[in-house]
């Protein structure tokens, strides 16, 4: 079951917001920053990335990095460039591609049907 609310666990309680909101998620130390489309600034929250990977599992989400999560359905743009590629997300937001975590992402963005076949000459060839 993919639910349209989550609750992110701030001082004294819950704060809960629209998964579609979220448009990224930022690791620093143990804790995770969520930029969200509706809320100026970012909301920190004491937990690690790791935690925040499992609550968003079910979801359109995809760690591109060791330090980001992204939302799937925030993604304006790819870039090729650098060790992975680059993505730009709603609000400017540029997030590098780990190159380890490349040929994933677009078998992810693929089989969700955000994108279509022919993503294969952006992937290293291998021998």
């Amino acid at each position: 079951m993919t639910l349209k609310t989550i609750g992110l666990p701030v001082m004294g309680g819950y704060d809960f917001f629209p998964v579609k909101d979220i448009i990224m998620c930022q690791a620093q130390d143990n804790c995770t920053h969520f930029h969200l489309t509706t809320k100026p600034g970012k909301i920190k929250i004491s937990r690690t990335l790791k935690w925040t990977e499992k609550l968003l599992d079910n979801h359109y989400f995809f760690r591109v990095h060791d330090s980001f999560i992204i939302n799937l359905l925030h993604i304006k743009k790819y870039r090729k460039g650098g060790e992975g590629g680059m993505v730009e997300l709603t609000g400017g937001i540029e997030i590098n591609v780990a190159r380890r975590k490349k040929e994933v992402f677009f078998k992810v963005l693929l089989d969700l049907n955000i994108i279509s076949s022919g993503y294969e000459e952006i992937l290293p060839v291998r021998e």
